[in-house]
């Protein structure tokens, strides 16, 4: 016994916890229980299709800086940052060009330099365009048929 006659309690007898309860697994007879692919399974797949096509359509070289890589030296950059780009935009073709692993990530997509290069290439309303899209477009949502549409266009490019 403890001093002052009590006995001393283990940090599981004066605190409850609960126990944690296992979730229900779904079973179909005779086999594993099927996968619905989502919208997060179609973008992920038609994100490596679509970065591909962009990065041999530009010849592996950086828009903004010229270098030349392959693999994962080479990204699929986009002007409108992937972070605020509707789903649309976001596979824009006129959006998103090929940058170096330097220019995309460690300078944030090289900004003024891709915009110089967005103008000289597309003008200025187009530029504008794409601005005005993101805004207009936010918050805007795909269907699962939207994606595959695209996947198929990508997978015969």
């Amino acid at each position: 016994m403890a001093r002052g006659g009590f006995k001393a309690k283990t940090y599981a007898e004066v605190v409850s916890v609960p126990k944690k309860k296992k979730k229900p697994v779904a079973r179909r007879i005779g086999g594993s229980k099927s996968k619905v692919k989502g919208i997060s399974w179609h973008k992920k797949k038609l994100w490596k299709l679509f970065s591909k096509f962009v990065r041999n359509r530009d010849k592996y070289k950086c828009v903004c800086c010229g270098k030349e890589a392959t693999g994962s030296g080479m990204h699929g950059g986009h002007f409108i940052t992937g972070a605020t780009c509707p789903p649309k935009l976001f596979f824009d073709e006129t959006n998103v060009h090929a940058q170096c692993y330097r220019c995309n990530i460690n300078l944030s997509g090289n900004w003024v330099v891709y915009e110089k290069f967005m103008i000289d290439t597309y003008g200025e309303d187009h530029v504008a365009d794409l601005k005005r899209r993101q805004k207009h477009e936010q918050g805007q949502k795909v269907e699962i048929a939207w994606y595959q549409d695209k996947i198929k266009h990508y997978e015969l490019h």
